[in-house]
């Protein structure tokens, strides 16, 4: 609805800018309830406190092909904008965000999302010379991969991760009693519709991308809800006994 609105109203879009967050109240500003400053900044341990959370993140259209982005980032956040302008040769990364950000983007995208991965493999697939036509057994369109051998592991390659993620076109496949699909497109997981632990197996034919409420919601009908929370308490108790190498005494 706010897309169709900029198309009759656009709005002002807004100038790159970095700029530290006021800790002090001056005269003539409001601040967020809307009273004036007093006069004069105020001594640090007089000034109002700020407040406990940054404001809200902002992202609205502004006309049909822009938007606004505003946000509050840490000094950290800020460090690192700059030195990855550096390291990309963007000079001035206050005014040129959106080039540092959106390289950023490009970059993070083509590392993890798994659509790009998909698409690397089968480009190299192609240069390779592998045969077209009617899918290889484990491809898209066979029926029966991993379903001639127990598996040893969990782990599921990253090759058949890849398929069943293109065929679920990279959106949860979780449908409701209502019929409705699940839009989810965060995070997806693999789930065995027979579950891993008494089948062994990663046939294609019954593996489905959910998301992670999905997924868990599939596994504790299948385990119970009390075996998964306990699984879940071991991994977490696992993870908190491994010491951090950082902490680990120099020898």
């Amino acid at each position: 609805m706010e897309e169709y609105l900029v198309r009759l109203k656009p709005k002002p879009a807004f100038e790159p800018s970095i700029r530290k967050l006021p800790s002090t109240a001056i005269k003539g500003e409001r601040n967020s309830s809307g009273e004036e400053g007093s006069g004069t900044a105020l001594p640090l341990e007089e000034a109002s406190p700020l407040p406990s959370r940054a404001p809200p993140g902002l992202l609205e259209p502004a006309r049909p092909e822009l938007y606004n982005f505003r946000f509050a980032a840490g000094k950290a956040f800020k460090e690192k904008l700059v030195r990855l302008a550096e390291v990309l040769g963007v000079e001035n990364p206050e005014r040129n965000m959106k080039e540092v950000l959106e390289r950023a983007l490009d970059l993070a995208l083509e590392r993890k999302d798994p659509q790009k991965r998909q698409e690397r493999r089968l480009e190299r697939e192609r240069k390779r010379g592998a045969p077209s036509g009617e899918p290889c057994p484990g491809e898209i369109g066979s029926s029966n991969r991993g379903a001639s051998a127990p598996a040893k592991s969990r782990y599921i390659p990253l090759e058949v991760r890849g398929r069943v993620l293109e065929q679920a076109g990279y959106q949860c496949e979780f449908s409701g009693p209502d019929g409705v699909r699940c839009s989810s497109r965060t995070g997806l997981e693999i789930e065995h519709e027979r579950p891993f632990a008494i089948f062994q197996s990663h046939d294609e034919r019954f593996l489905r991308a959910f998301c992670p409420r999905h997924n868990r919601f599939s596994a504790e009908r299948a385990y119970g809800v009390d075996f998964i929370r306990q699984k879940i308490d071991e991994k977490k108790r696992e993870r908190a006994s491994v010491p951090s190498v950082a902490s680990e005494p120099c020898t």
